[in-house]
């Protein structure tokens, strides 16, 4: 359940976003942050949106303290979307203009012109066609790419792909489900909670 301040009842917002040493920190979260991150999208299931908004942002700003500006592009998109649902497009613009920071930093423009195509598809879907407009030329002036919303047609999938999948995301702990994930054009594989790589 949320409680004020987006946050999760009965969970700490203390905690690393990332244990172990030099070499494991921006591949692992810790084990709060999992909890949070399961939390948030526990509250977009139940039709929390705005809540699932409010803790989603939080966690993208814990990412981006600690360097992880993958993860932070994935929440803040994620959260700006969760927003849309809400009908908080104040809220969109705010989220799309950290993530749009972050993605800046990350450095990846196809990773990113799918993770704001999101956005984008959200916007639409709850008839905020002028707010969509407004972030997809933000995407373009700021990172050099069109957002792209997912179109379902991803490369030609076989077993053997889906069987090399981990069983469950090295960076959230998630488990994954061989026939719950798309792969992208390139072939790789997002974590859907956290927007870990799967499959690079």
């Amino acid at each position: 359940m949320a409680r004020k301040g987006g946050g999760v009842r009965g969970q700490t917002r203390s905690g690393p976003m990332v244990r172990g040493g030099r070499r494991e920190a921006g591949t692992k979260m810790g084990d709060k942050a999992r909890e949070r991150l399961r939390a948030a999208h526990a509250l977009a299931s139940d039709g929390d949106h705005a809540g699932a908004s409010a803790e989603l942002t939080e966690l993208a700003g814990i990412a981006r303290k600690r360097g992880l500006h993958r993860i932070a592009v994935h929440l803040g998109t994620r959260a700006a979307a969760q927003a849309a649902r809400a009908g908080d497009r104040d809220g969109v613009i705010a989220a799309a203009e950290v993530a749009i920071a972050d993605a800046k930093l990350d450095g990846d423009k196809p990773r990113s012109a799918r993770a704001f195509g999101r956005i984008i598809k959200a916007l639409r879907a709850g008839d905020h066609d002028e707010a969509a407009e407004r972030v997809a030329a933000k995407v373009r002036s700021e990172l050099g790419v069109a957002a792209k919303a997912p179109s379902g047609d991803g490369p030609a999938v076989n077993r053997a792909m889906r069987r090399h999948l981990p069983k469950a995301c090295p960076t959230c702990g998630t488990k994954v489900s061989a026939d719950g994930v798309d792969f992208n054009d390139d072939g790789s594989v997002d974590c859907t909670v956290c927007g870990g790589v799967l499959k690079g």
